[in-house]
């Protein structure tokens, strides 16, 4: 591995050696350097590592940190996994808990699954339909849309971004337990189980985040909203290459079976002529008819 890795409340310099030992440089911050708008960090982190262990109030930070830099991803070091403390990290938008003792391994094991969330961006075909207005149409083109990539393409997510007043989970016959509001509010959160848990089946056959009865605190954030979008794409992504390897994997033995018959079939029309050769020389001897002793032939001339 290689990046970097923010340590906000750590003490000891083991933390610091486990870093380096995983391939990363430390860099020792502030809650503040990230918290605040007059931070003076010239770059962020790839992962933010927070020491709770003698500071619990620094839980409180995370959640500022996650504010503004929705995409970062935290880990924290805890005494034991409290179900409290799990319940305010999960809260403030925590990726990985790290439990004591503390090892190498460990730590090492946890930077990698929060540097998922660090992830470029990747390319997919992402489709907006915007309506001018209200009663436009604009969600009936969306659903059909969606619907008509499903059957083509396979899995398609179709995401209701009216936010508050959209009605696809009407046009879909769904009644999702979560919506986009619970998306957008937990980008943080995102990895394969919570997005499964956001995303509710349609009979259609497609996937559908849907729109919501209850209202953001606030304007949407556009960052937010590229986090999802990236996320979604990674993940469908994912899935299909997976769905593909199997059948690329059966095509590869096909390929080599099929050279090998094929070997086969030509060894045999090379051993062909032989065998007819053989067959029909010993088919001429066996026609031949048997030779007669000399005096016999002789005696019989003489008749």
């Amino acid at each position: 591995m290689s990046g970097t890795v923010g340590l906000i409340g750590v003490k000891d310099k083991q933390t610091e050696e486990f870093v380096r030992l995983a391939g990363m440089r430390p860099i020792v911050l502030q809650a503040e350097d990230l918290a605040s708008p007059r931070g003076a960090l010239s770059a962020t982190p790839d992962v933010v590592l927070v020491d709770v262990r003698s500071d619990r109030n620094l839980l409180g930070a995370i959640a500022g940190i996650k504010r503004r830099h929705p995409q970062l991803g935290i880990a924290i070091i805890v005494p034991a996994l409290e179900p409290e403390v799990m319940l305010q990290a999960m809260r403030s938008g925590v990726t990985e808990c790290i439990a004591e003792p503390l090892t190498q391994d460990a730590l090492e094991s946890s930077i990698s699954r929060v540097r998922v969330q660090r992830a470029a961006p990747v390319e997919g075909r992402v489709f907006a339909i915007i309506g001018a207005k209200g009663g436009v149409g604009a969600t009936t083109i969306a659903v059909n849309l969606a619907e008509s990539i499903a059957r083509s393409a396979g899995e398609t997510l179709l995401i209701d971004m009216n936010v508050a007043t959209g009605d696809a989970a009407v046009f879909l016959g769904v009644d999702p337990r979560f919506t986009i509001v619970d998306a957008l509010e937990n980008t943080g959160r995102l990895d394969e189980n919570f997005f499964r848990s956001l995303v509710v089946h349609t009979p259609s056959g497609l996937d559908l985040l849907a729109s919501s009865v209850r209202v953001l605190t606030g304007p949407v954030d556009p960052q937010r909203v590229r986090t999802l979008i990236d996320f979604s794409v990674r993940y469908y992504r994912a899935r299909r290459a997976a769905r593909r390897a199997p059948r690329a994997r059966r095509a590869r033995r096909g390929v080599i079976d099929l050279r090998r018959r094929q070997s086969r079939a030509a060894d045999a029309e090379r051993r062909v002529p032989h065998r007819v050769a053989a067959a029909a020389e010993v088919r001429q001897r066996s026609h031949r008819p048997p030779r007669q002793p000399l005096r016999s032939a002789l005696r019989h001339f003489d008749h």
